[in-house]
């Protein structure tokens, strides 16, 4: 984007790091038991922290673009590798979007709707949305997000009357394990997409309000994904929890109020709908503006780049097993080269600066 005020940075932050989490935390959740409320905390400390210290590195050094400090702590071939392995990742979370979207309403929802129609039903909107600038995405952003969290608080009313807290204890029963390891790094690696949003930095115009406006829409994510969680076990007991697919979209379908209002399918659905497509155009946009840095640009990339997308998206998430197999390898991939590497490197291009 050519020009981004630090509040409409904080939507940037949303729309990119809260559905992930929220959607399926089964692939965590049979990781961490009953303790998974606990480790999100836990990672969530550690990204609150990883955060600060790179925005902070952003401010000391005055350079505000990702790839320049990529190539400047590393070396220009290094850089560029690294940073060509954070384009991938950023393919591979647009996969994640268009499957996500068409796996979790073909499973719960729309039962005899085919994946490929709701993957086409997906991208090709988005197509529309993306090609026509950044005033549309931002718009569609924070009109969409609006919406959702009040759609959010409206579930969480609805459904607190089904969650039982008993299901959180015994807490640590079997102490800090292997699997306690593995449901930290798979979060931590979902909670990494902030970084993506340090390809907008460069266009905030008011760098310095960029910290406290950051760590606000931060703290934000942190206690709705908490919220989420404990949300998801206390509505479930450890043993179903862990084996639902999609347990927010599970979760509504208990709603009863005076045998008036039932379900909350319109609610998840916009969720579900909403989240995704927002954070689908966003990475697109961050994709196609981040290949310009490899001297990548072509009026048609929006096409070249979407037909893979549609083709592997239908091939994985057609079958329900591949594409949990899928989200599990894809958590550590994002906790490599949106957490891991990208640390390493502030931590170099800081070090270099000093």
């Amino acid at each position: 984007m050519k020009k981004l005020t630090s509040k409409q940075f904080v939507f940037i932050i949303w729309a990119v790091t809260i559905v992930s989490l929220k959607t399926y935390p089964t692939i965590f959740i049979h990781d961490g038991k009953r303790d998974t409320w606990l480790i999100v905390i836990l990672a969530s400390i550690i990204i609150f922290l990883y955060f600060i210290f790179t925005i902070k590195v952003f401010r000391k050094t005055k350079c505000y673009d990702l790839y320049t400090i990529y190539c400047k702590s590393v070396g220009k071939i290094a850089g560029n590798i690294l940073y060509g392995f954070f384009l991938f990742t950023l393919f591979l979370t647009l996969i994640e979007c268009s499957g996500i979207e068409s796996s979790s309403m073909h499973t719960n929802l729309l039962l005899e709707t085919p994946i490929w129609y709701l993957v086409l039903f997906f991208t090709i909107p988005a197509i529309f949305s993306v090609k026509n600038g950044d005033n549309s995405i931002l718009i569609t952003t924070i009109i969409g997000l609006v919406l959702m969290i009040i759609a959010g608080i409206n579930l969480g009313i609805l459904t607190a009357k089904y969650k039982n807290y008993k299901y959180l204890f015994p807490i640590l029963e079997n102490g800090i394990n292997k699997s306690s390891l593995t449901c930290l790094l798979k979060v931590l690696g979902l909670y990494s997409h902030i970084t993506i949003c340090f390809v907008y930095i460069k266009s905030i115009t008011n760098k310095n309000k960029l910290l406290k406006s950051g760590i606000w829409a931060l703290l934000f994510v942190i206690q709705m994904e908490i919220v989420s969680t404990i949300g998801v076990l206390t509505t479930f007991q450890l043993e179903r929890a862990e084996n639902l697919i999609y347990p927010k979209l599970i979760q509504t379908q208990l709603i009863s109020y005076w045998r008036f209002l039932e379900s909350g399918e319109f609610f998840v659905m916009l969720q579900t709908l909403g989240g995704w497509y927002i954070k689908y155009i966003i990475i697109f946009d961050i994709l196609i503006k981040s290949l310009k840095s490899f001297n990548i640009k072509n009026k048609y990339l929006i096409y070249i780049l979407t037909i893979p997308v549609i083709i592997i998206t239908i091939y994985i998430a057609n079958n329900l097993f591949r594409f949990m197999l899928y989200l599990n390898i894809y958590s550590y991939i994002c906790l490599i080269n949106f957490l891991i590497v990208p640390f390493i490197l502030f931590v170099i291009f800081f070090i270099k600066h000093k």
